[in-house]
């Protein structure tokens, strides 16, 4: 079973007060599933170990990747290649232009900022949203 929270994968989002600990033990509740191995990356990850601690009764298991975590300082990006990478996002959200968006987080998160276009991944792992 797989999870989308508001606004990701096909799941639909009306900005309001929500929680995505909650959202995840509704969508559990409603498929009438007690018990789960959670599975998150990234912001994921953060669900997972929120709805864990929470929850401890219902997790048999965690798997996480890259997983972000509930309380955790922001991290700076060390490289200034890096830094230069996360304003160029900030400053295409700011304009509204999520072609760009998508392009530069694609790059952030499939590349990393130091390293050359598609040295690492293969060039049918990236869409294009034109």
């Amino acid at each position: 079973m797989a999870f989308d929270r508001r606004g990701f994968g096909d799941t639909t989002y009306e900005a309001e007060v929500h929680s995505s600990v909650d959202d995840l033990a509704a969508v559990m509740n409603a498929c009438g599933v007690d018990r789960s191995v959670l599975v998150g990356n990234s912001q994921g990850g953060r669900i997972a170990i929120d709805f864990a601690l929470a929850n401890p009764d219902r997790v048999d298991a965690l798997l996480l990747l890259g997983s972000a975590i509930s309380g955790a300082p922001p991290q700076e990006p060390i490289e200034d290649s890096a830094r230069q990478l996360v304003a160029a996002i900030d400053r295409a959200e700011g304009e509204g232009d999520l072609d760009e968006v998508n392009r530069l987080e694609a790059h952030l998160w499939l590349d990393g900022p130091i390293r050359r276009k598609a040295a690492s991944v293969v060039p049918r792992a990236r869409c294009s949203w034109r």
